[in-house]
């Protein structure tokens, strides 16, 4: 049997049991450890991605500006949108008489300007009515002409008393009447 002081010679059980349990102790801890640091670097990974992939959203969210000097040019982007438009001046437009409008000048929403002919009306049944006048003034001379005639010869017969002075003052009123009707 070796001494105890020996480090050749004494190897007991006891000793060998103690060595064993702590080596196994020690790769549990080593394991334990590595097993940790792995996950640790696993969620710090992960976070970081996180944080720059919300990164990323917040600068697409932002919009970008440009600007530009002032200057004519033709317009290049068309704008849509919906709502009411008002006028700023109302005009109500009439007109004397009523007719079938033959020919329109102005579209809805065009510029005028004082005096501009708007439309014109079809002519046709005012032509009727011209002529219609035209034809009660003819025929109302030609009363007054014949009243004139009957009127010449009651005073002529007045005169060589061959008629009634009645008659003479009925033609004279017939005849006064014809010519307030020219």
């Amino acid at each position: 049997m070796a001494a105890l002081g020996d480090p050749r010679g004494w190897r007991g059980p006891a000793l060998l049991g103690i060595l064993q349990r702590l080596a196994r102790r020690n790769s549990l801890v080593h394991r334990n450890v590595s097993r940790l640091l792995t996950l640790a670097i696993v969620i710090g990974v992960a976070w970081g991605g996180f944080a720059w992939y919300r990164g990323r959203q917040v600068d697409a969210a932002t919009p970008v500006f440009r600007t530009e000097a002032v200057s004519r040019g033709p317009v290049s982007e068309i704008v849509t949108t919906t709502g009411s438009v008002s006028a700023v001046t109302t005009v109500q437009v009439g007109s004397q008489v009523s007719g079938i409008i033959s020919r329109l000048n102005a579209d809805f929403n065009s510029r005028v300007t004082r005096g501009q002919l708007l439309a014109e009306l079809d002519p046709t049944p005012f032509l009727t009515q011209v002529e219609q006048r035209q034809a009660d003034l003819t025929r109302v001379r030609v009363q007054a002409r014949a009243s004139e005639i009957d009127l010449r010869r009651q005073e002529r017969l007045l005169g060589e008393g061959l008629t009634a002075e009645a008659e003479f003052d009925a033609a004279k009123a017939a005849h006064d009447a014809a010519l307030a009707q020219v």
